[in-house]
């Protein structure tokens, strides 16, 4: 299990933030990461795929390539541009080899948070005691639901729920949705993978956020929560706090 803890601080916004990555209780290989670059004040999350063909190593690759990315002397560097480099790494890593990994990027400014994501991996934000999802899964449940034709119930259970439309790696091109978010103070931003929201739904995720004061043990709390309901998957949470 890997667990991270920290503050960062941009303009006027202090941060405080916790992540923990666990295997679950079937998988054997955590091929989820996290990265926090607190000095960036950027967070990042992802889920690699590929099994035996190294998601774990695509879900790394994608990080360290965002982070190497931000890390350059650019100007004015963008999310857009950082997936983009990440994928253009990893598809060229994985030589036509089934090999990829989602990711959702959070990054603060002293005016707003800057959004991003590829995949399933969801970002959700906590305001005055409502849990609302920020980002749009990239999968064919979520095309399906969109024209109608499976449920919202239906999505949990549909038997091709796995299966997403974008991934980094796969194609020498991706289009990650970006957004910006006005930020205030007592937000909290939730980056998860779908080992979370696989096994919780949102009312459930809304418990454990009102079951605990202290940021670190609602993290704790999220990941014992998704390996009781079953742990089916590897098991990702970061959760960053607006103090």
């Amino acid at each position: 299990m890997k667990k991270q803890e920290g503050y960062a601080q941009v303009g006027n916004l202090n941060l405080h933030y916790t992540a923990i990555s666990h295997t679950g209780q079937v998988r054997k290989i955590n091929e989820d990461d996290f990265l926090a670059l607190p000095e960036l004040a950027t967070f990042c999350l992802a889920d690699g795929m590929g099994g035996h063909n190294a998601g774990d190593v695509a879900s790394k690759l994608t990080l360290d390539s965002v982070a190497k990315y931000y890390q350059s002397e650019l100007t004015s560097p963008s999310l857009a541009d950082a997936i983009n480099f990440a994928n253009a790494t990893v598809h060229s890593h994985a030589n036509g080899q089934t090999m990829g990994s989602t990711i959702v990027v959070a990054r603060y400014t002293k005016d707003y948070l800057e959004l991003a994501h590829v995949g399933d991996s969801r970002a959700y934000l906590w305001r005055e005691r409502q849990l609302k999802q920020l980002t749009l899964d990239h999968s064919l449940v979520t095309e399906l639901f969109i024209k109608g034709e499976i449920t919202a119930e239906e999505m949990r259970t549909h038997p091709r729920k796995n299966v997403i439309t974008q991934a980094i790696g796969p194609y020498d091109v991706v289009k990650p949705d970006v957004q910006q978010v006005t930020c205030q103070k007592g937000d909290l931003f939730i980056l998860c993978s779908d080992g979370l929201t696989g096994m919780l739904d949102d009312n459930e995720i809304t418990q454990a956020i009102v079951a605990k004061k202290e940021l670190s043990d609602i993290t704790e709390l999220l990941v014992w929560k998704a390996n009781d309901a079953g742990g089916h998957d590897n098991i990702t949470v970061m959760l960053i706090a607006i103090t």
